[in-house]
């Protein structure tokens, strides 16, 4: 989170209910340490539950200074339940949870195409690693939906997933084809 949200919206709201009680910290990002190929996350805030079995994760990955860069995209991922296991480069195949209604909504408005991510990262090539991300988009898409959105998988960043996604499709259709 970025200043401006949280002094102004954030900050007042953990006071007010008095979050701390309840194992929550508001932090900010001190360290000036880059995560894997991306920009220092200093002057960010972090908002989480020091109960949770993940909060050693959320303080590597984004608190501790020391660590090192692929580890804490790692941790990084975990800390934000993307379903990556191990570390990668940022060559690896992408995988996009695009929200559908923002993208129409901004394509109505100036009649071009725009995309819209409401998750992006970068996972590996196995069946496993696909299973994985199609079992926690379709966590999502139901969480999207209790909100009235509408959330797509978007693979085609990825060589392994789209070949899967098709080896999928022909066995459904031949399933389909079968049973007729």
């Amino acid at each position: 989170m970025y200043e401006p949200l949280v002094v102004e919206v954030v900050e007042p709201l953990f006071e007010e209910y008095r979050l701390a009680e309840y194992g929550f910290v508001l932090q900010r990002v001190e360290h000036s340490q880059p995560m894997g190929s991306s920009r220092s996350f200093k002057g960010s805030w972090v908002l989480a539950d020091t109960r949770s079995a993940e909060w050693d994760v959320v303080q590597r990955a984004f608190l501790d200074a020391r660590r090192t860069t692929d580890i804490a995209v790692l941790d990084a991922s975990r800390a934000l339940g993307y379903p990556m296991t191990t570390p990668l480069d940022f060559d690896s195949g992408r995988v996009v949870y695009r929200e559908d209604y923002e993208e129409q909504l901004f394509e109505g408005l100036d009649g071009q195409e725009h995309f819209v991510a409401a998750m992006d990262y970068r996972v590996g090539g196995s069946r496993q690693d696909y299973e994985r991300v199609l079992k926690h988009f379709e966590e999502w898409r139901i969480a999207a939906g209790t909100v009235g959105r509408y959330l797509v998988l978007w693979i085609d960043q990825h060589p392994a997933f789209s070949t899967y996604r098709d080896e999928d499709n022909a066995e459904k259709a031949w399933m389909e084809k079968k049973s007729s």
